[in-house]
């Protein structure tokens, strides 16, 4: 019984790691739930005149990354996934980089950090000790800092959706803002 649980869990383990290999077929009409999702939010910068430009391509961008990107797990592993995401989010502000409100959405700059941990990964390749506890030192500092100031509002709130809300907002500014410690100039 315990050979057929890891021998199962085994394979859920790769086939989310690796991907589902698909047919011809599958990987088609994968390719069309994508482009019929994406299609469904790229209209809305169209037809949706209540948002502000800026707050409605930050809602099309984010679905388009993050919704519809799902459809991708039928046939690819997580790596090519974050890597066809990168692609959609640089593509989207090549298109729409001219609207500087992009520069606020939060999947926006979750993507630019990412792009200079990247480069900063391919420029140096290893680091010293100091180098490496200092960087440790400063993102504990910021997370620390973030997390102190999060925890005295939450002392003031009742409501527990509240306190949801600024932890939530917590954690979006410590992995907005911490990383960069991370990078060595």
């Amino acid at each position: 019984m315990r050979s057929l649980f890891l021998t199962t869990l085994h394979t859920v383990v790769v086939a989310g790691v690796v991907g589902i290999p698909c047919t011809q077929d599958q990987h088609t009409r994968m390719q069309e739930q994508f482009s019929d999702c994406r299609s469904n939010f790229t209209h809305q910068i169209h037809n949706d005149g209540k948002k502000g430009k800026g707050e409605l391509l930050c809602t099309v961008l984010d679905g388009i990354v993050n919704i519809c990107s799902k459809n991708w797990k039928q046939c690819h592993s997580q790596q090519e996934i974050n890597s066809m995401k990168d692609m959609h989010t640089d593509a989207f502000l090549k298109h729409w980089g001219e609207d500087s409100s992009l520069d606020l959405c939060s999947i926006v700059k979750r993507f630019r950090l990412s792009q200079r941990i990247a480069e900063s990964e391919e420029a140096v390749a290893s680091c010293s000790d100091e180098d490496s506890r200092s960087s440790m030192s400063n993102f504990q500092s910021c997370s620390h800092r973030i997390s102190s100031t999060v925890y005295s509002s939450i002392l003031e709130l009742e409501e527990e959706k509240g306190v949801v809300s600024e932890l939530c907002s917590g954690l979006d500014k410590i992995a907005l803002e911490c990383p960069v410690h991370l990078i060595i100039d």
